[in-house]
């Protein structure tokens, strides 16, 4: 198994480098020589669409698109992430991502993680 997490947030380099592996179950290193697997992997590639990937890479994956919770959901994790805060706070919070949201926007907001502060869409590719 191999999990690429944020495909859009890697280079052109990088995403040649992913297409080799997902036509040849293969990863060429040029002081070694190419690396074959044994049995095709399965991989599970991610993406907060921060940009576009290229199309050939597109038209070697399967989608599912992966939406945004239910309000009370949405909730119930943001009370559980942020505890600290007041319940009034939390709602407040909630109910404006979700007006955010409903506005035409390239990329819809999600919600930061505070250990890193990098925003966490759910979505995958």
């Amino acid at each position: 198994m191999l999990l690429i997490d944020e495909i859009d947030r890697a280079d052109e380099p990088f995403e040649a480098f992913l297409l080799e592996i997902l036509s040849e179950y293969q990863v060429s290193i040029p002081e070694i020589g190419a690396i074959r697997a044994e049995r095709p992997p399965l991989i599970i590639v991610t993406s907060n669409r921060t940009r576009e990937v290229h199309d050939a890479l597109k038209r070697r994956c399967l989608y599912q698109w992966m939406g945004y919770p239910q309000r009370e959901r949405e909730l119930q994790i943001v009370a559980a992430r942020a505890p600290e805060a007041a319940a009034r706070l939390q709602a407040q919070a909630v109910d404006f991502i979700h007006r955010l949201r409903g506005i035409d926007l390239f990329k819809a907001p999600g919600i930061a993680r505070p250990s890193t502060g990098a925003a966490r869409c759910p979505r995958s590719a």
